[in-house]
């Protein structure tokens, strides 16, 4: 259904002469991620409002940007990927409810932080899928750093006023680690 949409909306861009044909691969290509991409959100928000609207708009906050300059693990279809992108999402909500509902932050966070600098200094995932031209490579080391950073100064800042907020974005860069680490496995290249 993705790539029959897909289709559609390049095979207009061509008729109407907006795009040139020897693009036509990339362009449905984009609209596939787009469109994947827009659906993962849409649904994570939606289901984000039976809880609290603001545990969606975090999670995309941390999520979305550092994965695609990290990069790690890919699913193999775009169905796939907006399965496991909205159950990385339930995964998360629920992980971070029950380390903030048993009071268990102080025992795990020295994990998540060694995983934090992990994805620091081994970024970004080299991956077969989606290869990396030196200048890219470069780029997205120092994007997700850069992102990185900004991430934990923010964090630091709210971990006081809104501790469940702090553990939500905490998390979600701990998901991110996780999907860089099974990325690198995958593709043999640590």
């Amino acid at each position: 259904m993705l790539l029959q949409i897909s289709k559609s909306f390049t095979n207009y861009l061509l008729k109407k002469e907006i795009i040139e044909y020897s693009k036509k691969e990339l362009i449905i290509y984009g609209f596939q991620l787009t469109l994947s991409t827009f659906a993962s959100m849409v649904t994570i928000l939606t289901l984000s409002y039976f809880f609290n609207i603001l545990y969606g708009f975090i999670f995309l906050f941390f999520f979305m940007p550092i994965r695609f300059y990290a990069g790690g693990y890919h699913a193999q279809t775009y169905r796939q990927c907006y399965i496991y992108t909205n159950t990385c999402f339930l995964g998360t909500l629920a992980f971070s409810n029950i380390i903030f509902k048993y009071n268990l932050l102080h025992g795990y966070i020295l994990l998540a932080m060694i995983s934090l600098l992990f994805l620091f200094f081994a970024t970004p995932c080299k991956n077969q899928k989606n290869p990396l031209d030196e200048k890219e490579f470069i780029k997205n080391r120092i994007n997700t750093r850069i992102l990185l950073l900004i991430y934990s100064f923010m964090l630091i800042v709210i971990y006081r006023n809104y501790p469940f907020i702090f553990l939500l974005g905490f998390n979600t860069l701990f998901l991110v680690s996780i999907l860089f680490i099974i990325g690198n496995l995958e593709n043999k290249s640590f």
